[in-house]
């Protein structure tokens, strides 16, 4: 790329709101522009979108963007046309002159991005596509063509005929979510000649999201603890997921009885209802929308603060997805998740009933892996990225998420545990490193179960051998082992401890063994505080949309959001479309007077001030007019 196209790149860039490059943004783009193939994994809010948008405007022809929803659809292209970028779609719910109209565009070379669904690619537009100089085809939600990923679409097998149809143009996958077989059975699924496609992979890891588990007990205890937490930010944007649309309408009901402005979203309402729930979402008209899991895929709202999820998803894939709509502007978001084991349960039962073998040995661990990440008491973020592949030291804690907090605030120390820890290990390899944890504790401590009678377990020197030790203390003790290195548990449906090439170590040569735990007066005060009637002690957000901004500028910004929803209403348009809330922030901090200095703000183009520049710097002056009057 000579020198000239990279001062257009960064100007691009800076035209779509990046100061700088994201990770893997550069990368991808490079591949594309080099006529290869591009397979990209990055987390929400990392920019995927820009990976093709920015080769579709420097590119000669046209690039398809296959979609799985009509209403991504439509966000992606305001966004676009909003920028001055010729952007249409394709969909089921165009008139037959609205498609006239975007197919003579198409044919007279004037659409630079054309977003379809896969079910179109499989209609007889496939021919018309031959006649087309395509100079890209970008797969968007790219997990749908893998049968691995959490949300496989058999629609999107149909890609390989858009394949063949433009066998020279480049193309390039996006997800969020997807472990390295969906990756590679991607690429396989799209048919990309592996010597000529380049694997674009950055950390999954949402720093800004904080995590959060909440026993889910009666359902007065939970709403009322549900209710908490939306009460604390009142004002922002949040997402409830339910399983069940009956449940969408319960609670949704339930939190307007208790005071705050909420709706509900499920499949089996009405094309025109759900349409105008999602609409007044979108816009802000409605702060809390109550939804099924179909309303995820759907939503490109930047200022989302709070996901929480009603129950627990069926798997770590689903459960990532889902939070990453939270804080996709950058900001701090947080993300709640009710657990009741019956659900787990209730979700075994119906794998347990798929007749698929492979199938349903993936159902169940995914299931399991999802339930560890409810009960664990380590790093919830690192056990969901290590889901993804990446590694961290199996100590590490993010500082991000209950468990970490919590941590953080105890007065942990680092004890000797390395008499107790041998005995764990050796009743591990006594048993035949077959059981889980529960079974090895019951030995330790001397039960008499059928199970371990049967086993002649109780037979063993080492029965009874940790009768002083409770199951809980034993518990922790082999958690902390785990997060050590030392112990392990294996990935199967009902998952057994081994020793790790460290605990064999540490066993053989009588090393000294050290693990972090509460200290005695700290326990105390955990234990009491577990026997509170309330699953959860609610945690005050900030009101992010006001953080680093003085008194005087958190008015001006909150004069600035009025204009933009009143914008917004007048051209049938997300609030966002107009100004994210980043965008308004930097105009209440600078408060630009001239086009070159709103320019100066990132993501603000030609094309924005030309539309909004002029009402936005009038907002301005007329704040501090009214300011320089209040202080005379």
């Amino acid at each position: 790329m000579d020198v000239s196209h990279q001062d257009l790149l960064s100007s691009l860039r800076h035209h779509f709101g990046y100061e700088s490059f994201l990770p893997g943004q550069e990368e991808a783009i490079r591949q594309i522009m080099s006529g290869g193939h591009a397979v990209v994994l990055a987390p929400t809010g990392n920019g995927k979108s820009l990976c093709y948008q920015l080769p579709a405007v420097l590119l000669q022809g046209v690039t398809l963007v296959v979609s799985p929803l009509i209403a991504l659809m439509k966000d992606q292209v305001d966004a676009l046309r909003a920028r001055g970028i010729a952007a249409d779609t394709l969909n089921s719910q165009l008139t037959v002159q609205e498609r006239n109209r975007v197919l003579h565009r198409l044919q007279n070379g004037i659409t630079k991005l054309l977003y379809i669904s896969p079910e179109r690619v499989a209609t007889d537009f496939i021919h018309s596509l031959r006649s087309l100089d395509v100079a890209l085809i970008a797969v968007d939600e790219a997990h749908c063509v893998s049968e691995w990923g959490h949300e496989f679409r058999p629609e999107y097998r149909q890609l390989s005929n858009l394949r063949e149809a433009c066998a020279n143009s480049p193309v390039i996958a996006l997800t969020a979510t997807a472990t390295e077989r969906t990756l590679q059975d991607i690429a396989d699924q799209l048919a990309l000649p592996e010597n000529e496609v380049k694997l674009v992979r950055t950390s999954l890891n949402r720093a800004n999201l904080f995590y959060r588990v909440v026993e889910k007990s009666n359902w007065k205890c939970s709403i009322d603890d549900l209710h908490r937490i939306l009460a604390a930010n009142p004002d922002e944007s949040a997402i409830v997921y339910c399983l069940e649309r009956k449940e969408t309408e319960a609670v949704a009901g339930a939190l307007c009885k208790l005071g705050l402005q909420s709706d509900y979203y499920h499949a089996g309402l009405a094309d025109d209802s759900r349409a105008d729930k999602q609409n007044a979402f979108m816009s802000g008209q409605v702060k809390i929308i109550v939804a099924t899991i179909a309303f995820g895929m759907g939503i490109d709202k930047p200022d989302i603060r709070t996901v929480a999820h009603w129950d627990m998803p069926k798997s770590i894939e689903g459960y990532y997805q889902e939070t990453g709509r939270a804080g996709r502007d950058g900001y701090p978001a947080k993300c709640f998740l009710f657990y009741n084991s019956s659900v787990a349960q209730t979700y075994r039962y119906f794998a347990n009933h798929i007749s698929a073998p492979e199938a349903q040995r993936q159902a169940l661990y995914n299931i399991r892996l999802m339930q560890e990440v409810c009960t664990t008491s380590r790093c919830r973020r690192r056990l969901v990225l290590r889901h993804f592949g990446e590694k961290s030291n199996p100590a590490s804690r993010c500082g991000n998420c209950d468990n970490c907090k919590d941590a953080a605030s105890q007065n942990l120390v680092r004890e000797d545990v390395t008499e107790i820890a041998q005995q764990i290990m050796c009743a591990i390899l006594r048993t035949g490193s077959r059981f889980g944890k529960a079974y090895v504790i019951d030995v330790l401590r001397g039960s008499r179960s059928k199970r371990i009678l049967d086993n002649r377990h109780h037979l063993l020197q080492l029965h009874g051998l940790a009768i002083r030790y409770d199951k809980a203390e034993l518990s922790r003790i082999v958690q902390g082992l785990e997060e050590e290195g030392i112990l392990e548990k294996s990935k199967d449906e009902f998952p057994v401890l081994k020793l790790m090439v460290k605990g064999r170590n540490a066993l053989e040569n009588g090393e000294q063994i050290k693990i972090l735990l509460p200290s005695e007066t700290d326990q105390r005060r955990r234990n009491d505080d577990n026997h509170t009637p309330k699953s959860y002690r609610a945690v005050q957000n900030k009101n992010i949309a006001h953080d680093s901004l003085g008194t005087e500028n958190r008015a001006l910004f909150e004069a600035l959001r009025s204009l933009r929803l009143k914008l917004a209403q007048e051209n049938n348009l997300p609030p966002y479309v107009v100004f994210h809330d980043k965008h308004l922030r930097q105009m209440a901090l600078s408060q630009p007077a001239t086009e070159s200095e709103m320019l100066k703000i990132s993501g603000i183009g030609n094309q924005k001030w030309k539309l909004y520049g002029q009402q936005f710097i009038g907002a301005i002056d007329d704040w501090k007019s009214r300011r320089r009057i209040s202080q005379a």
